[in-house]
């Protein structure tokens, strides 16, 4: 027996879900962009599509669908203080993109903030503690060619030599109008499809949370594919796409085989021509100051993602090599695997929502301290983990066990040890103190590096090292110093019977943005804010012999090193590739004392 319906309520009979969508945009369309009531476009619905639905059927639909007319408080609340906050360092009103449910964007009415912070007075203290901005919203401060942005209470712009100066609002892009895609279609290893298909804020999201992962499961390549697409998206700020881009180079450096300490001074190689680029980026395009949010954010997102995810591939390569060795019960090892767990759980920074973090953050005198990079110097029972070269098994075993004996024969070793983690600091600090327009710290700081470099093991390291030095001389004019580095490096480079990938793609164009920088004679800063010389996210840099013409160090030197000469054509090889091999039987750089003459004197021989 059929049961009765209560007295005044209608029986609606069940809707299949493919009805459901077949309706779904027409339902969309009437509630949100014509703002109907759930009463009228029951009515329209039965009246033009002869679909005859109840209230509660319809509004359990909508929510269901992410359809809200009022945007939740929570997230109101973030935007009206964001847009105080603009407002006030800015002197312009933000605009505000909010991504619905189903990944349509709606533009938020500024009438609507208006009236929200109207009724509930939120000021930015009540909103202290909110939380990072939700990702379905975006926003964006136009730039006003006819008005100066206000920098809050920062004062007067202070001078290039005193700070970094700053990027314009202007980079920021606004939301684009994704349509409906799901993460699959992400997955296309062809950067063409970013700007064809189209993407929802929750697929945006999920792409963020996959590629996290993936790097804290040590998957590099899944990664640094997953973080380029994301660098490529326009919808990110300038500061946003920087940081996207860092990473994924993080990502790829991470890739290649190597000694811990090879990635630390890689990724101390990548931040330092970052922050290179960024700053002269700024300088040519602002030299009379201008708003520093930017600049702050972009430089605070440089130094966390190089604390993070530079600290998570170390000690994952530190666990890769050593457990192994050690075994999963060592202590050691259940130390550092603990230490990799404790990624998964850090806080997440929002710069936008916590600007006084940012400004901590982005200070410029600390932003390249060598305690910040992560050379991962580490507590002391990990230490001598972190800074052994590669090695077989058996080998690494013995040198730890005389690392941590206590024997008197013993005391040599460690030593040598203390004096190699010694001097690969040094040259850290002379990174640091070069790039602040500390040269006299900086100097010093890198000729100790080059008493100790005799310690150094790992031949990618010591190539950094070199490299580094001779980046820094660049900054002080000193073009003969230069070529001598230069040709240090060069033999390092030589006599490596090992050459990994790594050195194989990347030390040719650490040469060939030297030898740029002498040739205009011109600091390195220069040659990096090219965007060449920061190489996009899943390209390699290649040599280009003879593509640059070189004038030389100073009339009495010659013969002249060319980037020819040092990468020249070698048989069986395309021009672009280095074969060490071919390259080692045909060519030798053999320098000439330098500290005999002020002029570099060198040849290049050619073998019979």
């Amino acid at each position: 027996m059929a049961s009765a319906q209560p007295h005044g309520r209608r029986a609606y009979k069940r809707i299949g879900s493919h009805i459901w969508n077949e309706h779904k945009e027409v339902i969309r369309e009437l509630f949100l962009d014509q703002e109907k009531t759930h009463e009228q476009v029951s009515v329209i619905l039965a009246d033009r599509y002869s679909l005859d639905v109840g209230l509660r059927q319809l509004k359990r639909k909508t929510d269901g669908w992410g359809f809200f007319k009022n945007i939740p408080s929570a997230e109101m609340k973030k935007m009206a203080r964001i847009r105080a906050r603009r407002q006030d360092q800015l002197g312009r009103e933000t605009k505000f993109i909010r991504g619905n449910g189903d990944g349509s964007p709606r533009e938020v009415p500024q009438e609507k903030l208006d009236a929200y912070q109207k009724r509930f007075g939120c000021s930015m203290d009540l909103m202290s503690q909110s939380s990072g901005t939700p990702p379905n919203i975006v926003y964006q401060t136009p730039s006003n060619g006819n008005q100066t942005p206000s920098v809050g209470n920062r004062g007067q712009a202070p001078s290039y030599a005193e700070r970094v100066p700053v990027f314009n609002e202007s980079v920021n892009r606004a939301f684009i109008n994704f349509g409906s895609a799901e993460l699959d279609s992400l997955s296309s290893s062809q950067p063409s499809r970013i700007t064809t298909t189209p993407l929802t804020w929750p697929a945006i999201s999920r792409l963020e949370d996959s590629a996290a992962e993936d790097a804290l499961d040590g998957d590099y390549t899944e990664a640094s594919q997953k973080f380029k697409l994301l660098s490529q998206l326009p919808c990110y700020s300038h500061s946003v796409a920087v940081s996207l881009e860092f990473v994924t180079l993080i990502m790829e450096a991470a890739n290649y085989a190597g000694c811990p300490q090879s990635l630390v001074a890689r990724i101390t190689t990548l931040i330092s021509h970052f922050l290179m680029r960024e700053r002269e980026r700024y300088a040519n395009d602002h030299s009379k100051g201008g708003d520093v949010t930017e600049l702050d954010k972009t430089l605070a997102a440089l130094k966390i993602d190089a604390r993070y995810y530079g600290r998570l591939v170390v000690h994952q390569r530190v666990l890769r090599i050593w457990e192994p060795i050690l075994g999963l019960g060592h202590p050691k090892i259940r130390k550092l695997s603990a230490q990799i767990s404790a990624f998964r759980h850090a806080n997440v920074v929002d710069l936008e929502i916590d600007p006084k973090l940012g400004e901590e953050f982005s200070s410029w005198t600390d932003i390249l301290k060598p305690d910040e990079i992560p050379r991962l110097r580490g507590a002391s029972g990990l230490r001598n983990l972190m800074h052994l070269e590669d090695g077989p098994p058996d080998q690494l075993r013995e040198k730890l066990r005389v690392l941590e004996s206590s024997d008197i024969t013993s005391s040599e070793a460690k030593r040598e040890m203390e004096l190699l983690q010694h001097g690969r600091y040094q040259a850290l600090l002379g990174v640091y103190h070069s790039l602040l327009g500390n040269f006299e710290d900086a100097e010093n700081a890198f000729q100790e590096s080059i008493v100790h470099i005799g310690y150094e093991v790992c031949v990618e390291v010591k190539l950094h090292r070199l490299l580094w030095y001779a980046e820094h001389k660049t900054r002080v004019q000193d073009w003969d110093g230069v070529w001598g580095l230069l040709g240090q490096a060069h033999a390092a480079f030589m006599r490596n019977e090992r050459p990994s990938d790594f050195i194989i793609y990347h030390v040719p164009g650490r040469f060939e943005s030297l030898c740029k920088a002498i040739s205009k004679r011109v600091p390195i800063d220069r040659v990096a804010a090219d965007d060449s010389q920061i190489p996009r996210a899943g390209s390699l840099p290649a040599p280009t012999p003879g593509a640059i013409p070189l004038a030389a160090p100073s009339q009495a030197a010659s013969p002249i090193i060319s980037l020819q000469r040092l990468f020249p054509s070698t048989p069986g090889s395309a021009n672009f590739a280095v074969d060490i091999d071919a390259w080692a039987e045909f060519v030798q750089f053999s320098p000439v004392a330098l500290a005999a003459t002020p002029a570099v004197t060198g040849s290049i021989t050619q073998e019979d």
